[in-house]
């Protein structure tokens, strides 16, 4: 949803890189409380971190609330949003490596300001610094846009106007960290995340340097500094760099990097304390600074060239050029992989490196300063390339002869060339040679590439091709916006085909496109030596002491919260109990279970026996075979055996030697096969091992996912507890954001707008509630458990938060109603009772249709029975809810016509009948009436026919057989005389029993008593015929039945 869109991360594209963490404490005290600190930091304490990054995650609550108060302090006023997010901070202090600053707090313990300082690192394979590129500064010409021409619609391509220097810059449209600090009210930190990004209009591609208004004046704005000749981004391109861009990330050991910075106040001297310890700090193997970058944010950019940090240009080389195979690979050689040799040190091709190649030590005792001095190369440069093959490789080490190092290759100075932007047409009307640089044209609203040839004086389908690889759908007769920018010489000349970069992006990252282009900014350090003065750090007011840990802090939240959203942890009722002890046993089977590995190589027989250390043992042995009575260890025979070899000859005893040596040979021979096996034995277990290990932890891992997706607060209603510091101005929040191993949500309030109308039922009369917007800035960041949730319906189900409509159910409200245009006039009945006015129905709500009082059996639809066709055809000449229209009276009067044609007679429904007594011509009364149309036993229930169709009685009445207690029984006859009016029932003394009414299989009846029956009046004649035939009865309403 719109502004929540950062809590799910895996929607942008955009993946974090870090552990799990622990969840974080809640700073005791409000930022808006913070004092400002002081340019001598006077009355503050300056700790310096080496290092370690725990200290960092520490007090990361601290640093999010510090830069949202910074940015509210800021003087542009930018309160869009916070200007870092908590994500990205976690992100950076777990990746970076190595992690060092510092930190300034008040005398009370409060944040004042934060640095953090690491290599810098890149995971883009392409990436280059480059600032003759012209996708460098494309997009650099919107930063300085002046506020009358910002707003203009018409003049988007020429915007003009720049920042005042003060932090007065333009409202970014992403959530981008602030990497800067401004003159008087410091913010900032390096770098921005893509999950904090939102999807913003993107920036206009301008012109460096060429901007104008309305009335076509440029108007004054500062010059920014940027590298215009290349020569620092050629000398950041020259420095050594390796590493895997899937994994570490590519590492550029002589560029460091501002990734982290928040003050209020001291933005400039933690900066300064940072360039001047990179300047004194000595030289390792992984740290060997001569720059520092960092990507700074609009605002920041004034500060950061205050300091002399110069724009530098940084872009991405497309790689769907090498794969097309047109050109080759746009970097320099051996950029991607070492030079191979015949000596069969390769680098892996997933690994990137700056140009290098492999020398092998000839002379043995040679030492890394001696090659460095020999290729004119740093040794500390040699160290790092070989760090992974050589850990211990110092400076001063004596290598071994046949030793292989990879040493950077030495970059020749080659001369600059830019390639010039043409803007006045009458400079460049001749066709330029193949030599001289590329030249381009910014084009203007609807040029055309047959135009711009023409002015240019080239063939325009030569302007196409040349212009096809960058714009693919270039035709002679398209359309340019405004900027394009189009090239018109050396068209036969493929260029390399980039992007701008975007800082913090990784290879899977697919939201890369869509955020801006990282505004790169280097500094030069001035290495001194350690006799040199420390300037800044002599002098402040207090001196750097060492870190202590924040005592202003929150107990940091459980990492299970109760459902209240209380901090404590919630006691679990007894089967919940039951349930983790059943887990736990069970994961402990699992991890005690037996694993099923390979069967261990058997040992060979003849490593049981070790093999003789030379010829006398073999000596020895052949003697005691050849005489059976020296094999009983005497000294007698000991001295009879060492006489015997010593008399022997030389010649014998090397006989005996080369078998003593050969027999060693085949045991060292067999015994290296044994261990070759039993070594990828091991390895087969350790891999079965591994794999389980990982099994059981992706287990845990998708069990502890599935309860944070069950504990989650993200997109939900939540209000705080009374013991919040922050968030008293408004009841209700809307959680944005929520990292559920670090506990924290970002909010945004809610406010009441009127209340739902008629056309939500349900919540018909309830307040409506909805986001406040975001240019107010009255977002919040706080840990989740000060939130506890409410019940909540979202009604409009958007993806934009913005425009989402909420009805929060918690406790009873007040219906709101607004009452609907009623009727003045009232009828009366005719006992003068009034009846009251009636509520006319409003037009949103849904109209529906009568339905037709009879439904004929044939399907077709009655009109005329309805009463919208009953009444005057003259007065139905309005529109009606089901026409829409109005219709004329020939129309009313066809259609009344043809409805009463349709119309058909209704029926009564027809009653089911005996089908046998219809087969054998029984009266569709005694079919009616007859067991075998009112049981589920179909026709054979029949008690007139049997299945041969023979009467089973002589009269309409029933005779039945009670075989139980025949002589005693007495007949009992019940008649029943019905009037119009009413039935007179005359019932004997005792109650009759159950009849028998199963069908005597041989289809006639024991003579029995009679039962008693009833009969209903005839119309012919009351007089009973018990033996006449049924046929003799007429068609007229009778029933039988008996009655108990």
């Amino acid at each position: 949803m719109g502004r929540g869109n950062s809590g799910d991360l895996q929607s942008l594209g955009w993946n974090a890189h870090r552990h799990l963490s622990s969840p974080i404490a809640q700073p005791r005290y409000r930022f808006q409380a913070v004092e400002k600190c002081k340019k001598s930091l006077e009355g503050s304490v300056v700790q310096e971190i080496p290092n370690a990054r725990e200290p960092f995650k520490q007090i990361m609550a601290e640093m999010v609330l510090l830069c949202t108060e910074a940015i509210k302090r800021s003087r542009s006023g930018r309160t869009a949003s916070k200007p870092l997010s908590l994500e990205y901070i976690a992100d950076r202090l777990d990746v970076d490596d190595p992690c060092f600053g510092y930190v300034v707090r008040s005398e009370e313990g409060h944040l004042q300001g934060f640095i953090t300082v690491t290599t810098f690192t890149n995971w883009q394979k392409t990436f280059s610094w480059d600032s003759l590129q012209e996708m460098s500064f494309y997009y650099d010409g919107d930063l300085d846009n002046d506020v009358d021409t910002r707003n203009d619609a018409n003049n988007h391509k020429e915007q003009g106007g720049g920042s005042d220097g003060e932090g007065k810059g333009k409202q970014s449209a992403t959530i981008t960290p602030v990497r800067g600090t401004t003159e008087n009210n410091n913010i900032g930190s390096q770098n921005t995340s893509n999950a904090a990004k939102k999807k913003g209009t993107p920036r206009t591609p301008l012109l460096r340097g060429k901007t104008s208004n309305k009335r076509g004046r440029r108007p004054q704005r500062p010059k920014r500094i940027i590298d215009e000749d290349g020569s620092l981004a050629k000398e950041l391109e020259n420095t050594v760099r390796l590493g895997d861009p899937y994994n570490e990330g590519i590492v550029w050991p002589r560029i460091a990097e501002i990734s982290l910075l928040g003050a209020l106040g001291c933005g400039r001297v933690l900066v300064q304390l940072i360039i001047e310890q990179l300047e004194f700090q000595r030289a390792t193997g992984s740290a060997n600074y001569d720059y520092i970058a960092l990507q700074a944010t609009d605002n920041s950019i004034p500060f950061y060239e205050s300091l002399g940090f110069v724009r530098v240009g940084a872009v991405c080389y497309d790689t769907k050029q090498e794969q097309d195979g047109d050109t080759g690979d746009g970097r320099a050689d051996g950029e991607t992989s070492s030079e191979k040799t015949t000596t069969g040190l390769v680098m892996p091709k997933s690994i990137v490196s700056s140009p290098n190649f492999v020398h092998e030590v000839v002379k043995p005792g040679e030492s890394p300063n001696e090659l460095s001095k020999r290729f004119k190369v740093c040794v500390w440069d040699i160290i790092f390339l070989n760090k992974d093959i050589y850990p211990e490789l110092r400076p001063t080490s004596r290598l071994i002869k046949g030793t292989q190092l990879y040493v950077p290759k030495r970059q020749e100075e080659k001369p600059l060339s830019a390639s010039p932007v043409v803007n006045d047409l009458a400079s460049t009307c001749s066709t330029p040679g193949p030599e001289t640089p590329t030249k381009w044209f910014v084009a203007k609203e609807n040029d055309t590439p047959r135009k711009i040839a023409k002015q240019f004086g080239v063939a325009c389908n030569k302007l196409v091709a040349g212009n096809r690889r960058r714009l693919p759908e270039l035709q002679a007769t398209s359309r340019l916006r405004a900027g394009t920018k189009v090239k018109v010489s050396n068209l036969d000349q493929q260029d390399k085909i980039c992007e701008p970069y975007c800082h913090w992006s990784f290879p899977e990252d697919t939201a890369v496109e869509g955020g801006d282009p990282s505004y790169m900014m280097v500094y030069k350090l001035n290495r001194k030596t350690a006799r040199s003065p420390r300037t800044v750090r002599d002098s402040l007011a207090v001196p750097v002491s060492k870190y202590s840990p924040p005592k202003l802090l929150f107990p940091a939240p459980p990492k299970q919260v109760t459902a209240s959203g209380s901090g404590a942890e919630a006691p679990a009722p007894e089967p919940q109990i039951r349930s983790l002890r059943l887990r736990s046993s069970q994961s402990s089977k699992e991890r005690s279970i037996e694993l099923k590995f390979p069967k261990q190589p058997k040992r060979p027989e003849e490593l049981k026996k070790k093999p003789p250390e030379d010829g006398k043992q073999i000596y020895w042995d052949h003697q005691k075979e050849l005489h059976p009575e020296l094999n009983k260890s005497t000294p007698e025979n000991e001295k009879t055996i060492k006489d015997r070899w010593s008399r022997l000859g030389n010649h014998k005893k090397e006989r005996y030697h080369g078998v003593a040596a050969e027999a060693s040979k085949i045991y060292k021979k067999i015994e290296q096969e044994y261990k070759g096996r039993l070594s990828v034995w091991k390895k087969e277990c350790d891999k079965i091992r591994e794999d389980h290990e990982l099994e059981l932890q992706r287990k845990e891992a998708e069990a502890a996912a599935s309860r944070d997706k069950e504990n989650s607060m993200f997109n939900k209603v939540v209000k705080l507890r009374d013991d919040a510091l922050d968030g008293k101005d408004y009841k209700y929040w809307f959680v944005l954001t929520f990292i559920p191993d670090l506990k924290w949500c970002h909010l945004a309030p809610m406010v009441q707008e009127g209340h739902f109308g008629p056309d939500r039922k349900r919540s018909h009369g309830r307040p409506r509630y909805r986001l406040v917007d975001e240019k107010l800035g009255k977002e919040l960041d706080i840990s989740s458990c000060f939130c506890i949730p409410v019940k909540s319906k979202a009604l409009k189900r958007t993806v934009d938060a913005d425009k989402e409509e909420w009805d929060i159910i918690d406790g009873p409200v007040e219906l709101v109603k607004d009452d609907a245009v009623t009727d003045t006039i009232s009828t009366l009945s005719e006992s003068a009772c009034a009846i009251g006015s009636t509520r006319k129905r409003l037009s949103k709500q849904p109209k529906f249709r009568a339905r037709t009082p009879v439904k004929p059996l044939n399907g077709k639809i009655v009109i005329g029975g309805s009463a919208r066709h009953t009444q005057d055809p003259l007065k139905r000449t309005r529109a009606s809810p089901a026409s829409g229209r109005k219709r004329r009276l020939e129309e009313i009067l066809a259609e009344k016509s043809s409805g009463s044609k349709m119309t058909s007679p209704t029926r009564e429904r027809k009653r089911r009948r005996c089908m046998r007594c219809i087969e054998n011509g029984g009266s569709p009364s005694q079919a009616v009436e007859c067991l075998g149309a009112k049981g589920r036993f179909g026709r054979d229930a029949c008690e007139y026919f049997d299945a041969n169709g023979t009467r089973k009685t002589s009269s309409g009445m029933m005779e039945l057989t009670n075989t139980e207690n025949s002589d005693d029984e007495r007949r009992i006859r019940t008649n029943v005389v019905a009037h119009l009016e009413k039935i007179e029932v005359t019932l004997a003394p005792s109650p009759p029993r159950r009849p028998n009414r199963r069908p005597d299989a041989s289809g006639s009846k024991p003579s029995s008593p009679m039962r008693p029956a009833w009969s209903s009046p005839r119309r012919d004649s009351a007089t009973e015929n018990k033996n006449g035939p049924l046929e003799e009865k007429k068609d007229d309403i009778e029933s039988r039945g008996n009655i108990q």
